[in-house]
């Protein structure tokens, strides 16, 4: 039996083959990076990793910057536990 069809663990909502690769069967709709129209800050999406589709989104302030603002700050947010259904660009 080939290793990749074998199945570590098996739901309704996704699939974990013994060869480390995750199969989602829910959550996979997504939302194109863009500028919100009314907080005018813009996301951008930055690939990590093409082979494994792991990628960041960036979220952009609308302010121009100026000499007042030349450093915005920053937060980074890990999104993690047991099970990850949805994703960074997931509608919800």
């Amino acid at each position: 039996m080939d290793p990749s069809t074998k199945l570590a663990f098996d739901s309704p909502l996704l699939r974990v083959h013994h060869d480390g690769r995750v199969e989602r069967l829910y959550g996979t709709e997504t939302t194109l990076p863009g500028v919100d129209a009314v907080t005018r800050v813009a996301s951008k999406d930055v690939v990590v990793d093409g082979a494994a589709g792991v990628f960041v989104r960036l979220y952009i302030p609308g302010h121009p910057l100026t000499a007042e603002h030349k450093k915005v700050p920053i937060l980074v947010y890990f999104h993690g536990g047991g099970f990850v259904v949805d994703s960074v660009a997931s509608p919800a």
